[in-house]
């Protein structure tokens, strides 16, 4: 659908200028192995939680282009909006929405989704959409990280934002968005490498009276993120080794690799 303001081609058929817009995309975890009806529900549940959080998230869904991409969808708001009305307002308002869903849903209908948030200069047509900003947002989703950082979490949201909008916005911490929740990544997938960050905040406060500390940005790749994460839940490093269709010792690098910049040693992880 594409709503009045966000252009199309011109009536003498040469192509709009491209805008700059906020936009995001989420994908459903495990939607390929629930069964047709099934399917159904999680993407009407999908729809009703994202329509839900950006309404109430001062995002009108009205005002949004959007587009199914069956087992998820994705949104381009005005580009008059904030940035931070996306990620201060909006991502809660799914979270919220996703664990209220999860509560009332039995196991078979139960949620879990990746989000990724990016911005950038997008072309409108009449067949829909384009721009290299669109092409990274779905290299964003689809990053093997961020499919890591869900798996090895219990929570209903795995959110990943692009380089350029950790920079721009969220390091400078002007919104609700604490920077010291997100870690640093290489996106490499298919032609596209390229920064990004991964929300990843601690599952438990600092003790009353200790300071907060936010560490200093890891420069690690997406495989060195990928291994780790798999590591500290529990896998060995043979199993990471045999799903990741790497050689062990590819592995044990990768491990030694994020050890040196974490400054560990390698014994305290499992062998």
């Amino acid at each position: 659908m594409n709503p009045t303001g966000f252009g199309s081609t011109r009536p003498d058929g040469s192509a709009p200028s491209a805008l700059h817009h906020p936009m995001f995309a989420v994908d459903i975890s495990a939607f390929g192995t629930r069964q047709d009806r099934v399917q159904l529900h999680l993407r009407t549940a999908m729809y009703e939680v994202v329509r839900h959080a950006c309404d109430s998230g001062g995002l009108s869904w009205d005002a949004v282009y959007r587009e199914d991409r069956g087992d998820g969808m994705f949104a381009i708001a005005p580009a008059s909006t904030s940035v931070d009305t996306i990620l201060d307002s909006v991502v809660p308002h799914i979270r919220a929405g996703l664990r209220q869903h999860n509560t009332l849903a039995n196991p078979a209908a139960q949620i879990r989704m990746r989000m990724a948030v990016h911005a950038g200069y997008v072309y409108f047509d009449d067949h829909g959409v384009s721009g290299h900003a669109l092409v990274q947002l779905f290299r964003f989703l689809d990053s093997a990280t961020l499919k890591a950082a869900l798996r090895a979490s219990d929570g209903e949201l795995a959110l990943l934002v692009s380089g350029y909008l950790y920079d721009e916005v969220i390091r400078h911490g002007s919104g609700l968005t604490d920077p010291a929740a997100y870690r640093r990544i290489t996106v490499t997938n298919k032609e596209t490498s390229a920064e990004a960050w991964v929300w990843s905040p601690s599952p438990h406060p600092s003790p009353a009276g200790e300071p907060v500390r936010s560490a200093a940005p890891l420069d690690l790749t997406e495989d060195e993120v990928l291994v780790a994460l798999l590591l500290a839940s529990g896998w060995s490093r043979t199993r990471i080794a045999q799903q990741l269709e790497m050689e062990r010792t590819c592995v044990d690098r990768h491990i030694g690799r994020v050890m040196a910049k974490l400054s560990l040693a390698t014994a305290t992880w499992p062998k």
